[in-house]
């Protein structure tokens, strides 16, 4: 599975927008994916790997899902709690 790596852009009510840094191809990676593995929040600006799950017809929007271990490695808690 090839990936990229993704900055949260921002949060929104089912998930995340990302930039992909490229032009004209925006990203979403939502809440049921981050979820199935653990439960992530990640903040805007955060880097993520993400892998294309789905291209839209016009090929300017892709659905993200989260390689697993890359989840598991760089997820982020708030020390704050």
């Amino acid at each position: 599975m090839e990936t990229l790596s993704a900055a949260i852009k921002s949060v929104e009510d089912h998930g995340y927008i990302l930039d992909t840094g490229i032009p004209d191809i925006s990203g979403f990676l939502s809440f049921k994916e981050t979820g199935k593995i653990i439960e992530a929040k990640y903040r805007v600006g955060q880097l993520v790997d993400v892998y294309v799950t789905k291209l839209s017809s016009n090929r300017r929007t892709c659905n993200f899902g989260v390689d697993p271990k890359s989840l598991i490695s760089n997820s982020v808690s708030d020390s704050r709690s």
